[in-house]
């Protein structure tokens, strides 16, 4: 029988582990059909891995079964990778994966269709839940719904299901054998027995990419969902920068400030400090709040606005009369607790080529000194031959930073950095250079996407990557060749995506790329 794979599922989720809903499926009439359900047992069947970090999800006691729409939750602080399908849907199923996350708490909503009966003597073998999750953290897998669909279109649903055995999983432990099972009603017309196979399903060998949203309403709420995501349980410091275009360039100094003390960066808007700063501030709970920016970018009254969402919080402000003044002084405050031992140089005219480099600038808590194009301010230029730097990096072309002024800093820098400059014909090739220099591995911890055109998001995105040991790469339109042939031949499980405005052409492009085949 042909028909289309699209399944339509209306469910209704019980707080434990429950299986209930309508369900149905166009044929190639476009004609939809749906039936009663009848009452049979059905058991979930969820088993531990053999060390904490997998899961495989069976279903025991099914009928024939060629469609199933399944939603489960893991609760705890572990991220999800991918699923590993078993044989008969890898072979011959179409599935569609969508993942979502609030707090600790990981949706994971599974479609599969097939023109072939998917289960097995009675069983129908899902595959194997892959987390990441450091070791001693527990979780849990609940509110698990499926709903399945037989080749006549007849639907099966559960309710009212029990849950038995052990109720959670603990990363770097193994499964003891115990499964939590949990029985509801269903419908179906009957399947062949043909044996049975308690084998543990093992993940794939090419995990599926999968994107992690970070994108709010605006701006300030995106800043507050890349803090949320990066430091769940609280932050000892919160750095601060102006949103707003005009000012924000005080900013791009910030991440190995940020990176040094572990520090989401958030947004102020002018004179204000927003609500959603407001709710963030009050749910990190830090001890010490960075500014950074003089008066004119931030003023008193965020200060104040900031004293009185978090008690006995230290306000330190960092700034300079101008941009290079600021960068200037984020150095020196990195060098109180982080000797200073190479810097990374970026035009002041050249924001995104300073935001390409922010992450790898953060992993090294080195800082990033804005220069004029043409010469070294003597502060600057005094500090470098001061503090013996060993090494630099000239991030951005000519245009940004002439060789006479790498030429005036090789002077000072033990080094000979003369060749060190990473640039490209395109704010997008410049990207590209950074990560060919930096990202050198196959393997990477993940990927970070954002617009390449408003660098806002980009800025707050940078102490996040940097943590994380993640490339930021800019594209809102498209990948330019040069960043499409940096990223060939490596792979990654999870793309994160810092704001909104990048079309969905592009991830796709990014998430085929990053399959690392």
């Amino acid at each position: 029988m042909k028909r289309s794979n699209k399944i339509i599922s209306a469910a209704v989720v019980s707080t434990v582990i429950v299986s209930s809903g309508i369900i149905g499926m166009a044929n190639n009439n476009g004609v939809d059909r749906t039936s009663a359900s009848k009452d049979t047992d059905m058991k979930l069947n969820i088993k531990s891995g053999a060390d904490g970090r997998s899961f495989n999800l069976k279903v025991d006691d099914i009928s024939t079964t060629n469609a199933f729409h399944m939603i489960f939750k893991i609760d705890g602080n572990v991220e999800y990778k991918s699923i590993s399908f078993a044989e008969k849907i890898k072979s011959n199923g179409t599935s569609d994966i969508k993942t979502s996350k609030d707090g600790n708490i990981t949706t994971v909503d599974i479609t599969v269709t097939s023109e072939t009966d998917l289960t097995k003597a009675g069983e129908l073998e899902i595959g194997a839940v892959t987390i990441s999750g450091n070791a001693g953290e527990e979780y849990r897998v609940t509110d698990a719904e499926i709903t399945t669909v037989t080749a006549t279109y007849d639907e099966d649903g559960d309710s009212n299901l029990e849950k038995t055995g052990d109720l959670s999983i603990t990363v770097g432990e193994g499964g003891n054998g115990d499964s939590v099972s949990s029985g509801g009603s269903s419908s179906g017309s009957g399947s062949s027995g043909e044996g049975t196979s308690d084998e543990e399903i093992k993940p794939d060998e090419e995990p599926t990419v999968n994107v992690v949203k970070m994108t709010g309403s605006d701006r300030y709420d995106t800043a507050t969902k890349i803090s949320q995501m990066g430091w769940k349980t609280g932050a000892d410091t919160v750095v601060i920068v102006n949103g707003n275009e005009k000012h924000m360039v005080d900013g791009l100094s910030a991440t190995p400030l940020a990176s040094v003390n572990d520090a989401p960066v958030l947004l102020s808007n002018n004179g204000k400090l927003p609500s959603d700063t407001v709710q963030e501030l009050k749910r990190l709970k830090p001890k010490k709040v960075y500014i950074i920016g003089g008066t004119t970018s931030v003023p008193a009254t965020v200060v104040n606005s900031i004293k009185n969402t978090v008690s006995n919080v230290n306000v330190t402000r960092i700034g300079g009369s101008t941009r290079y003044e600021t960068s200037l002084a984020i150095a020196k405050e990195i060098d109180k607790t982080n000797d200073v031992s190479k810097i990374f140089v970026s035009g002041g005219n050249g924001e995104v080529d300073a935001l390409s480099i922010a992450s790898v600038a953060g992993k090294a808590k080195a800082p990033i000194i804005l220069t004029d194009v043409n010469k070294v301010d003597s502060n600057v230029y005094n500090f470098i031959k001061s503090e013996n730097v060993g090494d630099a990096y000239f991030i951005g072309g000519e245009k940004r930073i002439s060789d006479k002024t790498i030429n005036q800093i090789n002077q000072v820098v033990s080094k000979d950095v003369s060749k060190n400059r990473i640039a490209g014909n395109t704010r997008k090739d410049t990207n590209a250079k950074v990560i060919e220099k930096f990202y050198t591995g196959s393997e990477l911890k993940g990927t970070i996407i954002t617009k390449d055109d408003v660098i806002v998001d980009a800025l707050t995105v940078g102490s996040f990557a940097a943590k994380n040991d993640m490339p930021v790469v800019i594209g809102k339109e498209s990948l330019s060749t040069a960043q499409k042939k940096a990223l060939s031949g490596k792979k990654t499980e999870n793309i994160y995506q810092a704001g909104g405005g990048t079309k969905q052409s592009v991830m796709d492009t990014l998430k085929d790329i990053l399959k690392g085949n």
